[in-house]
C-alpha cells in the first residue's frame, strides 16, 4: 500500500476541492456520489464483458478498461477520504479469483456505504477493488500511473473552470 500513498494524497486534495465547491449545492450529494461509484463499477464491468457469456464481442481495449478501473479506484478513495480512513501499509488479502464474483462483492460493499461508514468497511471495499485490478491483470504501477494521470487531468479541468 505504500506505493498508493501518493495516489491517496493527490486524490484527497482533489476530493476536498470538489467538496468545497459542490457539496453545499445539494443535500443529497452523498447519495449522488454513491450512485456515481456504482455507475463507475458498472461502466468497468460493461467494458470487460465478463458477464456476457452469450456475447461474441470481445472486451474493450486494455487501455479503456484501465481508465475505467482508475475511475473506480478514485471514487473508492474519495469515500475513504470522506470517512477519514487512511490507507494502511498493508491491506487485507482477497483470494477471489472469479471476475464476476469480485464485481458482485464490490457492488454489495459499495451499495451499503453510509455517511458513517466504518473504517473496516472502507478497507474491505478498497482491498476488493485492488483484487479486481489483479484479476484484470494490471500491475500496481499501471494502476498508480493510471489513477495519477486521471487525477491530474481532472484537477487541470477543475482549475481551468471546465468543472
Amino acid at each position: 500500500m505504500k506505493q498508493f500513498r501518493e495516489v491517496y494524497e493527490k486524490n484527497e486534495i482533489m476530493h476536498y476541492m470538489f467538496k468545497d465547491k459542490f457539496a453545499h449545492q445539494t443535500a443529497d450529494h452523498f447519495a449522488k456520489d454513491q450512485l456515481e461509484l456504482l455507475s463507475e463499477i458498472s461502466e468497468l464491468a460493461y467494458e470487460t464483458k465478463c458477464y456476457k457469456y452469450w456475447f461474441k464481442k470481445e472486451s474493450a481495449a486494455r487501455e479503456v478498461i484501465l481508465e475505467e478501473y482508475a475511475d473506480v479506484v478514485m471514487m473508492t478513495l474519495a469515500f475513504a477520504t470522506e470517512a477519514g480512513v487512511k490507507l494502511p501499509a498493508e491491506t487485507k488479502i482477497i483470494t477471489e479469483d472469479n471476475l464476476v464474483h469480485q464485481f458482485l462483492t464490490i457492488y454489495r460493499l459499495a451499495a451499503v456505504i453510509t455517511p458513517d461508514v466504518t473504517k473496516e468497511h472502507m478497507l474491505d471495499l478498497f482491498a476488493n477493488v485492488l483484487n479486481l485490478g489483479k484479476l484484470l491483470k494490471f500491475s500496481e504501477q499501471e494502476i498508480k500511473d493510471a489513477v495519477l494521470s486521471k487525477i491530474t487531468k481532472t484537477m487541470n479541468m477543475f482549475e481551468q473552470g471546465v468543472i
